[in-house]
């Protein structure tokens, strides 16, 4: 078929897209809502 190598490079991509803000988005277990709030943000 003709969608389907488009098709994986779409979904390829969208999964490449996740990779990255998995590793972007800052460490949040074992910190109170307290503790967020008063984060700095200095990554």
């Amino acid at each position: 078929n003709a969608f389907v190598g488009p098709l994986l490079l779409i979904s390829a991509a969208w999964m490449f897209i996740g990779g990255l803000f998995s590793f972007l988005i800052p460490e949040t277990k074992g910190l109170s809502l307290e503790e967020l709030a008063n984060e700095d943000h200095d990554y």
